[in-house]
């Protein structure tokens, strides 16, 4: 899977989850990126759904956003979080 993510440009070191004390950044390089506040979260939990793919992809609102199929993480939100793709906002 990171060789379909090198293929595309995708910089592993520039891919990440940042929690902070009143935000949640995530970022895959260039990509994907968006920046939500913490006090939304309703759930945060591992996902244990299967996947095959890796990169960013999204499905009636919600995005899966990982680098491998291997211990991800799900977090639900109580409303929309701004999302850019390939530096263009994406309406949730």
């Amino acid at each position: 899977m990171r060789l379909v993510l090198l293929l595309t440009g995708c910089m592993l070191r520039a891919c990440w989850v940042e929690i902070r004390d009143q935000v949640v950044e995530v970022r895959m390089s260039w990509q994907f990126c968006t920046t939500f506040f913490r006090k939304p979260i309703i759930e945060a939990a591992p996902d244990t759904d299967q996947t095959t793919g890796s990169g960013t992809h999204e499905s009636r609102g919600m995005w899966l956003v990982n680098g491998t199929s291997k211990g991800l993480l799900r977090i639900r939100l109580a409303g929309p979080a701004r999302v850019w793709v390939m530096g263009i906002p994406v309406p949730t």
